[in-house]
């Protein structure tokens, strides 16, 4: 079972990162036979330890961003799972740092207006990680798809078009606000200009960067003393 815990970055955990698995695995497997009651529930707790370190880090990369709006800070978000569904049966424990999807949390309209501000409100989050080319306002929609191979992997092709929005100006969300809507990350454009692309400005992958190396050493500790005090528990007798 190598590579049992793993650090990843990116869309579906994509660019992972192993950390010690053997040397991990052993203590992992120390814990479960000496203190099989909580052994899931301890390595959960090792694990959002560790992990609200990157949670930390999303927060202050947020922060540097300059031009951002509140809400993207309050979406910051940390959760934890544990899974029992394969082979072996084992609780395998789960920690998620990033952006909460909208319509998951508490949201509130802002005083005197109509936008609401909450901890879900992080529409822009994608945008933000990952940049934009210039974009118009409308709704886009499927007008074909098809199957392809690419690399050696099935994958989905589709072809969108987006309908026109007849309107002399819209509320589009954006890099570069304006003074009318000051630093709220939207700004107001004419349809048929749209908006400059925006740069892709990474802050969750440069925040994995950045709190990975002590994220590996928090959970290395963490695990490594419980193992540690369950086998001596155990030796001694003790409940």
């Amino acid at each position: 079972m190598a590579g049992v815990v793993q650090f990843g970055v990116g869309l579906n955990g994509k660019r992972s990162t192993r950390f010690d698995p053997m040397v991990l695995q052993i203590m992992m497997d120390q814990l479960r036979e000496y203190a099989p009651n909580v052994a899931a529930q301890i390595e959960k707790r090792e694990l959002k330890d560790a992990a609200e370190l990157g949670e930390s880090a999303l927060k202050a990369e947020v922060q540097t961003l300059g031009q951002v709006s509140g809400n993207l800070l309050r979406a910051v978000a940390l959760k934890t799972k544990t899974y029992t569904n394969n082979r072996n049966g084992i609780p395998v424990c789960v920690a998620i740092v990033g952006f909460r999807r909208s319509g998951t949390g508490d949201t509130r309209k802002a005083s005197g207006s109509k936008i609401q501000i909450g901890n879900d409100r992080a529409f822009h989050s994608h945008l933000v990680e990952f940049g934009t080319q210039r974009r118009f306002p409308g709704k886009s929609r499927i007008i074909k798809q098809q199957r392809r191979v690419v690399g050696g992997r099935k994958t989905t092709e589709v072809l969108r078009r987006k309908d026109f929005v007849r309107a002399k100006s819209v509320v589009m969300s954006s890099w570069n606000t304006t003074k009318a809507f000051g630093n709220k990350f939207i700004a107001r454009v004419r349809p048929d200009v749209g908006l400059g692309r925006m740069p892709a400005l990474h802050p969750v992958e440069n925040a994995f960067y950045a709190s990975k190396n002590a994220m590996q050493e928090a959970l290395f500790s963490g695990i490594e003393n419980a193992a540690d005090k369950a086998f001596n528990q155990f030796q001694s007798g003790l409940p």
